[in-house]
């Protein structure tokens, strides 16, 4: 029984581990994409001549 009961508490652990591993990949794939996209698209449209974003500009960066 003892086995047994360690078995489970490591099945358990491993399901937690498994757990925290998916959601730290989650995060880091959603930040590479808000990174790679609306932070430097953010960039670029600070940078425009005119000194302020269009609404077109604005828009799409909740695409």
């Amino acid at each position: 029984m003892a086995n047994s009961t360690m078995k489970d508490n490591i099945d358990q652990l491993g399901d937690i581990l498994i757990e925290i591993f998916h959601v730290v990949g989650l995060f880091v794939v959603g930040a590479t994409i808000v990174w790679s996209s609306a932070a430097h698209e953010y960039l670029i449209i600070m940078q425009h001549e005119s000194g302020f974003a269009s609404l077109k500009d604005i828009l799409l960066l909740f695409i």
